[in-house]
């Protein structure tokens, strides 16, 4: 649809992002360990997620335009810490969302799911079943919703139903935190292999561009390691 690849290369202009000082399709980009760029905190915790994973799941709703970069980055192949690009999927929030999800570890992918709270209640069964087989999955949850003058605010009500599924919790509450505490829970789902919920706190500032300090691709495996070394990660 070429509306829908206008609207992503909008979105990728607005956003700043720009994968050639993050990733390894640059020299100077491989010569640094981080890059301050001009973005929001959903852009910040995607922009691991989209690094870390083979795909990605987007559960969002009409109100909130949760997981655009990673749908604009996935539509325009940009590369991920692999070397190839991460797949990204529109899902719709309704009994049984997560089949995919496990459809696609059954298949040996590493996906990562981004989320409004309103589709965590519909996770549920899939989180639980993550928690039992040991599988490490990273779950970027926006928890915000609109008052009646489309202003945000923090809402944790949806996504604290999740809290006896024995799932890890994070919170973030800026851009800088978003892209910090999302690393953080990559790392640890790989080092205990239990799945990682990390709550994006919603109110305006998951929507304000600010400058976050960016590790970049050549920086990304360190910081996993020294977490969770390399004995210690899923074959």
């Amino acid at each position: 649809d070429p509306s829908e690849t206008a609207a992503a290369a909008d979105f990728r202009r607005e956003s700043h992002l720009d994968f050639s000082a993050l990733a390894f399709t640059s020299t100077a980009a491989e010569q640094r360990e981080e890059v301050s760029l001009e973005i929001d905190a959903q852009t910040a915790s995607g922009y691991i997620a989209y690094a870390l994973s083979d795909i990605c799941y987007v559960y969002s709703s009409p109100e909130q335009d949760i997981g655009s970069s990673v749908l604009s980055w996935s539509e325009t192949k940009e590369p991920n810490l692999a070397g190839a690009w991460t797949t990204a999927l529109r899902m719709q929030s309704r009994p049984g969302a997560g089949n995919a999800l496990l459809g696609s570890l059954a298949n040996g992918a590493t996906p990562s799911v981004l989320a409004s709270g309103a589709a965590v209640p519909y996770l549920l069964a899939t989180i639980q079943s993550l928690v039992r087989d040991r599988v490490g999955v990273v779950f970027h949850i926006t928890a915000r919703t609109f008052d009646g003058e489309g202003c945000a605010r923090s809402d944790l009500s949806e996504v604290l139903v999740g809290r006896q599924t024995g799932a890890v919790f994070l919170s973030s509450s800026t851009a800088q935190e978003a892209h910090d505490i999302s690393l953080v829970a990559h790392a640890i789902a790989r080092a205990l292999r239990v799945p990682v919920i990390h709550i994006v706190n919603g109110d305006s500032s998951v929507s304000a561009k600010v400058a976050v300090r960016m590790a970049t691709f050549s920086k990304l495996p360190e910081i996993l390691e020294s977490v969770a070394p390399p004995a210690e990660l899923p074959a």
